[in-house]
């Protein structure tokens, strides 16, 4: 059967974004990222010759639980699957682009990807092209093609499980054959035959980011490199953009770290316009833009990194209603008494507790009474290497006990890590019922 989330009613309109690129390049026809879907705006048009029509007859907003979107928001991209059929049947759903002109030399390129093991039903799409002006004349059968009888890309056409990409992937056609420049469209055309719920093949597919105009021409400026945050903490998600971002046939996009503003790194994987990363480090970002043979660099930026005792990571909500609670902790100089579960559960004594003392590779004892919860587990994180994160590495688990009654305490040792940080650190301690914590549950 099909994937069952699949199988969700969506429906969904396209917009078309025009514009001017930076310095030095030629506008684009068509720049569209699809974070707007409705309405469907002057230009674009869409139409599903599949017979008999299916539950999801159009192409819609991409759905996240599918996967995200190649770049912008994460649902901002153009999808459709095999409910654009009932049965099992020919799958045969159009979408236009609106109509530009067309000369010899000119660049289509756009990115699009099927679910993540949704080979075993195989997905097909072509990208068409009509000379014909405005006409979205694909005949009025599920497997006619009207005026668009030009094949620019056609992607598994024979319908094997390997055939089509299940991570974006770019595709390009550039315009040849044209005895002089006319008008026309585009159109993509979701083409699967033995398709729908009860069909062999069609599953799911998205398309993104569809570029088309001249190639472009000269040096590109970015200007400067733009970030969401100025510092960070660790493990922590920021995403990096250009003040003047290019986009359109034959732009690429290289993104590059250093530490010191000298030496500089690519970042694999980073051609996109956007960056999210993440950093353990103060790091200097600029990205490469280039128009072929030129290169453009963005002006660089630094993300230097928060002070570590502000970046520890605050624990989820915890149940306060079932006497699993923390009423005092013993440990090398720290014996601190608590009122035990109340509100979320967490409470932050660094600024009411003096520090406890101890020495790097030394081993101390901890003692934790708990309440009258049920079996419970103990454990201690202790920030050694003072980098804001409480990681597997610095976990010890303190013991266990099966509590009676108010009062029990749970005891073990804990050692310091020899190459510790020689300087005031955070320890967490934490509590839960009947299952041993692990180091993933700071």
């Amino acid at each position: 059967m099909k994937f069952f989330y699949q199988k969700f009613r969506l429906f969904a309109t396209l917009i078309i974004l025009s514009g001017l690129w930076s310095s030095g390049i030629k506008a684009q026809l068509i720049n569209e990222g699809f974070t707007t879907m409705v309405p469907l705006p002057a230009g674009w048009a869409q139409q599903n010759l599949s017979t008999p029509i299916g539950s999801v007859p159009t192409w819609f907003q991409g759905n996240v639980n599918a996967f995200n979107a190649f770049s912008g928001p994460a649902n901002s991209y153009a999808g459709v699957n095999f409910n654009s059929v009932a049965g099992a049947n020919t799958i045969n759903n159009w979408l236009f682009t609106p109509t530009v002109a067309i000369a010899n030399g000119n660049i289509f390129s756009f990115y699009t990807r099927a679910l993540t093991g949704g080979g075993v039903f195989p997905d097909r799409l072509q990208l068409r092209m009509s000379t014909n002006g405005a006409s979205v004349d694909v005949g009025n059968t599920n497997t006619s093609v009207g005026d668009f009888t030009t094949v620019l890309v056609d992607i598994n056409p024979t319908l094997t499980t390997t055939g089509y990409p299940e991570v974006w992937t770019q595709y390009t056609a550039t315009i040849t054959g044209i005895a002089v420049p006319t008008t026309g469209r585009f159109a993509f055309r979701y083409f699967v035959t033995d398709g729908g719920p009860a069909g062999a093949n069609s599953n799911y597919i998205g398309v993104d980011q569809v570029l088309y105009g001249a190639t472009c021409t000269g040096t590109p400026a970015p200007g400067n490199t733009l970030s969401t945050v100025t510092t960070v903490c660790p493990a922590i998600s920021f995403t990096l953009s250009l003040q003047n971002p290019s986009a359109g046939p034959g732009i690429t996009y290289q993104w590059q770290s250093s530490p010191d503003n000298l030496v500089w790194t690519n970042i694999t994987g980073a051609t996109n316009a956007t960056l999210a990363t993440t950093q353990n480090a103060s790091t200097w970002y600029r990205c490469n833009v280039s128009c072929t043979p030129n290169t453009g660099a963005s002006t660089p930026i630094q993300v230097t990194m928060n002070p570590p005792l502000s970046c520890y990571c605050i624990p989820g909500n915890t149940n306060c209603t079932l006497d699993d609670e923390i009423l005092n902790v013993n440990f090398a100089g720290i014996n601190n008494a608590s009122s035990g579960c109340t509100g979320t559960g967490y409470t932050n004594y660094a600024a009411t507790v003096a520090p406890a003392t101890v020495i790097a590779g030394g081993t101390f004892p901890m003692s934790v009474r708990v309440g009258p919860g049920g079996n419970e587990f103990v454990g201690v994180w202790i920030d050694a290497n003072q980098n804001g994160v409480f990681e597997t590495s610095e976990f010890t688990l303190v013991g266990a006990a099966a509590s009676g009654g108010a009062g029990v305490t749970i005891t073990g040792n804990v050692t310091i890590p020899s190459n510790a940080t020689i300087t005031t650190t955070r320890m967490r301690v934490r509590v839960r019922w009947n299952t041993a914590l692990t180091g993933a549950n700071a």
